[in-house]
């Protein structure tokens, strides 16, 4: 005699093996497995070797003469300089426009050391101007009156998620302010020491 329990003996067991077949179904076949672990692996390789390249440049940057000038430089510019506190830990300004996880900013040589004491301060209008890619950032840089440039690569998505407020002036992001700690030099050295070793 079929009984309500069996009922729901049966709805559970067709439950099961319903929930198999979705599962053994999901499963990709060993050939799309083998792509996607391809796939993983050759972008890791990418990071991998980006990562050895800027390491490798940067001790190029080190062993220089402009890693030396640039230290003097940053010294007597911080001694005139008062010592800057921490960014404030802030939330993100639910008016900022939201950046990429990298904005870059070109501009003259002589600038380097103040920017890297004082941080990028509004000065085009109140504002500090940076380009999405690195050509772009590029281009403003050589600029420069034909004087030796450098790019900041700047921390934006870390800036935003502290408080910084961005907005967009035509295909750039401005900022009144960033700190000095959202900018990354070692990156900035790296890029140099690169740009001279080509030109060399």
């Amino acid at each position: 005699m079929w009984t309500p329990l069996m009922d729901l003996l049966l709805v559970g067991i067709v439950g099961i093996l319903l929930a198999g077949l979705v599962a053994i179904s999901s499963i990709p076949p060993p050939r799309v497995r083998a792509w996607w672990q391809q796939q993983d692996l050759a972008a890791r390789a990418v990071r991998l070797q980006a990562e050895v390249v800027q390491t490798v440049q940067l001790r190029i940057a080190q062993t220089t003469d402009y890693w030396q000038r640039f230290q003097q430089e940053v010294l007597a510019e911080l001694a005139l300089a008062p010592p800057l506190p921490p960014p404030a830990a802030g939330a993100p300004d639910p008016t900022s426009v939201v950046p990429p996880l990298y904005l870059y900013h070109g501009t003259s040589r002589g600038n380097l050391a103040s920017i890297y004491a004082r941080g990028l301060e509004g000065r085009t209008g109140g504002w500090a101007f940076a380009a999405r890619d690195y050509t772009t950032a590029q281009g403003y840089g050589v600029n420069r009156g034909g004087r030796p440039y450098v790019i900041f690569r700047i921390h934006a998505q870390r800036a935003y998620q502290r408080g910084v407020r961005f907005e967009m002036r035509g295909a750039f992001y401005v900022a009144d302010y960033i700190h000095p700690s959202f900018l990354d030099f070692h990156w900035l050295l790296a890029d140099v020491a690169h740009r001279e070793n080509v030109a060399a």
